[in-house]
């Protein structure tokens, strides 16, 4: 097995180099404008931005534009820099099972992070990934005394993730019930007067603490700012109405969601057989295996049986929904290249070893990404959308005046993309339009359409960017396409200036065209 496993951890390593030729797509580039907004345009987030993302996505983004721009190389390292810290901390979490363990389990999880391209950098279910696997490390370290602490510092690395993913706090009991573990009586002797209730609840105390901490310090922020309460107004009135959206922005009825909810889980992202190969890895990595392993085993298990249940919360079921899920799954499969042990029979790891290679051949994750086959036929990579980016791009860099401010009509349809590129300056609260088209009978959807419209009116944006295809539009009961309001505010103030592939710039017919426009 030792060349599977080397040759496998050469095509990981090859694949992150490669992949720092990429772009960055989809999501990213709206989580990059957000944190333009508010680290260049000091934009309040629920305040000034009406958003449905946590302040943790802000900060990481608002301090990656600054430190990078609009730039994809620099962003190609951040991503390949976060991957490789990953990778170290799951090889360090492996160790005690011997060096193919750990350096199989990260390898896994990298082919998987890469096989689709960038669709999957960046996304926020990765950066909770690099608060767990810390929280981990200090929860299964029985060598380490001073259980308090770390207690406290697993609750706070739960905590910060919670600000990107609020579904991360449910990590947190299992992490916390798996530190009590004596390290030994030398290194961490009880207290005279306390007793294991008393030990218990200091712990659950210290953990509790460090995960409210990052929390309220956000939540302070935010009340410092003004923006506590539209974010309590957002979470309590839209919050309920976007988890009846599917993956596909269909609107569903509680009865329907029901049904969704449980066909979706019970599909798990298509990684059945990854489920075969982790039981296999639980099996040979307890047998025989001392007690700090085992405990370790066992925590892995718990870990990724709750991560199993984070994208039913989210409703949405996207592929990276999954990722906690497949990165418990890969750590759980490396399990079974654990060294031996006298109570592992050899047929049996020789078994799990070829099950083992037979799936992670088989299975897409292993799979040379279209953008690596083209980049190895000597074809630059190309970002999709990249020629309606670069047009918009072109636009506004051509006809705007500092002042200017512009309204995208869009989601992730290359908008976004466009406005952040060129560093251009939001007109209203709303980056995305799709919250008017669905669930539009409700009195707050309505009230979101005329909130929209007045601040039209008030900041008279000399250009509207409207996305017509490659575009997410809601779909189902109580949907529409249509906005008549924004439609006749439109049609009255603007005209069609560029219509691209796609797309139509709406220019304000009191600003002076510019003799070149189109």
């Amino acid at each position: 097995m030792v060349a599977p496993v080397i040759a496998a951890a050469i095509l990981f390593v090859g694949l992150a180099l490669l992949s720092l030729g990429w772009g960055i797509e989809h999501d990213v580039p709206y989580f990059c404008y957000l944190g333009f907004l508010v680290g260049h345009e000091h934009r309040m987030p629920y305040r000034d931005l009406f958003e449905v993302n946590l302040p943790g996505t802000f900060f990481i983004f608002m301090v990656l534009d600054k430190l990078i721009g609009p730039h994809d190389l620099g962003f190609r390292i951040a991503d390949v820099t976060l991957l490789g810290l990953l990778s170290g901390l799951t090889w360090k979490l492996l160790r005690p099972f011997g060096w193919m363990p750990a350096l199989i389990g990260p390898t896994l999880f990298g082919l998987y992070y890469l096989h689709d391209s960038p669709m999957l950098s960046l996304q926020r279910e990765f950066l909770i990934l690099q608060f767990l696997a810390p929280a981990i490390l200090l929860a299964a370290d029985w060598k380490r005394s001073g259980t308090g602490w770390r207690a406290f510092w697993v609750g706070a690395s739960v905590g910060l993730a919670t600000l990107i993913k609020p579904q991360a706090i449910l990590f947190l009991p299992a992490l916390i019930v798996f530190l009590p573990a004596p390290v030994s009586r030398d290194a961490e002797p009880a207290r005279p007067a306390e007793t294991r209730r008393g030990h218990w609840l200091r712990i659950l105390a210290l953990g509790a603490v460090g995960s409210a901490l990052p929390v309220l310090l956000a939540a302070t922020w935010l009340a410092a700012n003004g923006a506590l309460k539209e974010y309590a107004e957002i979470a309590r009135r839209y919050y309920p109405l976007y988890s009846h959206l599917s993956g596909m922005h269909q609107t569903l009825r509680e009865s329907e969601r029901r049904g969704y909810l449980l066909r979706e889980w019970f599909i798990a992202g298509g990684m059945h057989w990854w489920m075969i190969t982790a039981g296999l890895g639980v099996v040979l990595g307890f047998r025989g295996a001392p007690a700090p392993r085992r405990r370790l085993v066992w925590l892995l298990v718990a870990l990724t049986a709750i991560s199993s249940i984070l994208p039913p919360t989210s409703g949405q079921f996207y592929d990276y929904h999954w990722m906690p899920f497949f990165y418990f799954l890969a750590i759980l499969s490396s399990l079974s290249l654990s060294r031996a042990t006298p109570e592992s029979p050899p047929f049996l790891r020789a078994v799990a070893a070829a099950v083992l290679v037979l799936v992670a051949v088989l299975h897409t994750q292993t799979r040379l990404p279209t953008a690596v086959k083209g980049q190895l036929a000597g074809l630059p990579y190309q970002r999709q959308l990249a020629g309606r980016v670069s047009a918009i791009d072109d636009y506004l860099r051509l006809h705007l005046q500092p002042g200017d401010t512009v309204q995208p009509l869009d989601w992730t349809g290359g908008s976004a993309d466009a406005l952040w590129r060129a560093r251009t300056p939001l007109a209203t609260r709303f980056m995305s339009d799709l919250y008017f088209y669905h669930h539009v009978s409700t009195p707050y959807i309505q009230s979101l359409r005329k909130r929209f419209i007045d601040e039209l009116g008030r900041a008279r944006p000399r250009v509207i960017v409207e996305i017509q295809t490659d575009k997410p539009w809601a779909g189902g009961h109580d949907t529409t396409r249509e906005f008549p309001a924004l439609q006749r505010y439109i049609r009255e103030n603007y005209v069609p200036d560029l219509i691209g592939d796609g797309f139509v710039i709406h220019l304000r017919r009191e600003a002076p065209r510019d003799s070149t426009g189109g």
